[in-house]
């Protein structure tokens, strides 16, 4: 026990010199450590996050985040309050820490013990691997209570921690996240409408589940939001214009009230990205559309700048999630 704690000691020193080098490096090796030192001594990690929620370094804070929804099981309402807590954290880092611990939640080890390679598994290791179906405990009510709240972070991080769970490509989780997706359609917060049609309706829906994301792209257009229809024209200038480019070129054609500012914007973003597409039909296609609104290529086209982007103010890629 003294050599494990004196361990312990070590790698978290080790952890503080890291988060205090600039780059992902750095903190990927870190993450690394911590993790096998979890692998070993799996009844610390709960304690530990716990520990490190309230440390002055962000570091911390998101490794507590990213962990803690393993436990949500064993402490469900302790777990939850606690992901909401760094899900309203001011640092960016900290906050997708904790939609990563949100996207546990919907994670079911049920396949065996997972410590027997280790010996015998512990009382945690047994909590999580009996977590229940998702859908029919936790997920729906986590979820309708984050997506609900007044606070824009929570329900940005809510949205942001649903970008793994698509990309796992389980169709069986598809009704429940299309729900989730149907109200995140409408939420006109820039925080999460910054996420929701460019990352998860554009890249991580439409890369895993295409078809699906087109389908429910042509529904949403009934919705005579600004914000849905926003959403809409900025999910559809990614992978999907490469698998249904016809039908991408029909989705902007039809969107809704397209000269109110925030849906202009959206759609002068998405035909200046296909206007440079390498299929020359879709290409033409979107230049042509972007000439009978008034936006060619001289002054007027560059008048129009659509600045929701990432819910920090700049255009990030989660493919790390």
């Amino acid at each position: 026990m003294q050599m494990q704690n004196l361990l312990f000691f070590l790698i978290d020193k080790l952890l503080l010199l890291l988060s205090r080098r600039a780059g992902g490096d750095h903190l990927a090796l870190g993450l690394q450590i911590l993790e096998k030192y979890f692998a070993n001594q799996p009844e610390r990690m709960y304690t530990v996050c716990l520990e490190y929620m309230n440390r002055k370094q962000w570091f911390f804070r998101f490794i507590a985040g990213k962990y803690l929804g393993r436990f949500y099981v064993r402490e469900p309402a302790a777990v939850k309050n606690y992901l909401e807590k760094l899900a309203l954290d001011p640092e960016w880092q900290v906050r997708e820490g904790a939609a990563w611990g949100m996207s546990s939640l919907w994670e079911r080890q049920d396949s065996g013990n997972p410590q027997e390679e280790h010996g015998s598994a512990t009382e945690d290791d047994r909590i999580i691997a009996k977590r229940p179906q998702p859908v029919e405990d936790c997920i729906s009510a986590c979820y309708t209570h984050w997506l609900g709240d007044s606070r824009e972070h929570l329900r940005a991080t809510a949205a942001l921690s649903l970008v793994p769970v698509i990309k796992k490509g389980d169709p069986g989780l598809l009704p429940v996240l299309i729900s989730l997706l149907d109200r995140l359609m409408q939420d006109d917060s820039p925080k999460v409408r910054g996420l929701v049609g460019p990352q998860l309706i554009g890249k991580a829906l439409a890369e895993t589940f295409p078809a699906t994301a087109k389908e429910c792209l042509q529904r949403w257009l009934a919705i005579p939001l600004p914000v849905t229809q926003w959403q809409i024209a900025r999910a559809v200038c990614g992978s999907l214009s490469i698998v249904f480019p016809g039908e991408v070129m029909q989705i902007l054609h039809n969107l809704q009230c397209p000269e109110h500012p925030l849906v202009q914007g959206g759609l002068v973003h998405a035909l200046k990205r296909l206007s440079n597409s390498a299929n020359p039909d879709l290409a033409l296609a979107a230049g042509k559309y972007a000439e009978e609104l008034g936006f060619s290529k001289d002054k007027a086209w560059l008048k129009v700048t659509d600045k929701d982007n990432s819910p920090d103010g700049q255009e990030r890629d989660y493919d790390a999630l």
